[in-house]
């Protein structure tokens, strides 16, 4: 059927990016004073990582669109292996001044999950 290829992104876009702002909006004003670098390591392996691994388990559950399972499984894999490189050395990455995700932001913002591409 024409266009149901287009509806089932769209609608999983629609959904993906609600799973993300929700995440987003739970997680805002958690983060602890950055001169705390135990405070800070802290909530990234106990908070941040753990919140966002589940909005990709999330995502993941809601099925991807016919044709596009593999973009999205690598971004989400990607995605899986920042945070792993975060959840390993938080300060290391964090202090470094690059963004972790800078890729998969790029890939998921190029794919419309601009909420989910968000930094």
């Amino acid at each position: 059927m024409p266009g149901s290829d287009d509806a089932a992104r769209a609608d999983f876009v629609e959904r993906a990016n609600r799973i993300c702002r929700e995440g987003g909006a739970a997680l805002a004003g958690q983060e602890p004073d950055t001169s705390d670098q135990a405070a800070l390591a802290a909530y990234v392996t106990d908070t941040f990582v753990p919140a966002v691994r589940r909005q990709l388990d999330d995502i993941r559950a809601l099925g991807f669109p016919p044709g596009d399972e593999a973009e999205l499984a690598a971004i989400l894999d990607d995605t899986d292996a920042a945070l792993d490189r975060l959840a390993a050395d938080p300060i290391g990455v964090i202090d470094s001044g690059r963004d972790p995700f800078a890729d998969v932001n790029q890939r998921l913002n190029a794919y419309g999950l601009t909420d989910c591409g968000a930094s």
